[in-house]
């Protein structure tokens, strides 16, 4: 696997691969909500699950891999990490929860 998981629809991927190494993750999660394309940083995603494993809580994504013309709808910033597949943002079920999972992903590297 390189550096970027690609597709022009999240259901080109082999789901059974994917879930083998991001268990707690779907590409329609992470995919762009206009075109359902995907495109992903594979170092990005896997530091996300290890956040997900040490957090041990749902984390829902309610944005992932934007396309250009997509973030530009929502007013995302040119160079967003979105359309370069290394964002994702997370909703929690409580907001107390979010100094932990923030603590989690800086210990990953994360902003």
């Amino acid at each position: 696997m390189g550096d970027f998981i690609i597709a022009r629809h999240w259901r080109e991927i082999d789901l059974e691969t994917w879930a083998s190494r991001w268990p707690n993750f779907h590409p329609a999660e992470l995919c762009s909500s206009d075109t359902k394309a995907l495109k992903v940083y594979v170092p990005f995603l896997d530091a996300l699950q290890r956040v997900r494993g040490r957090f041990g809580k749902p984390m829902h994504i309610t944005s992932g891999y934007r396309t250009p013309a997509h973030n530009r709808r929502v007013g995302g910033v040119k160079s967003s990490q979105h359309v370069k597949g290394r964002a994702a943002d997370i909703a929690l079920a409580r907001i107390s929860d979010g100094p932990l999972l923030e603590r989690l992903a800086r210990e990953e590297g994360m902003t």
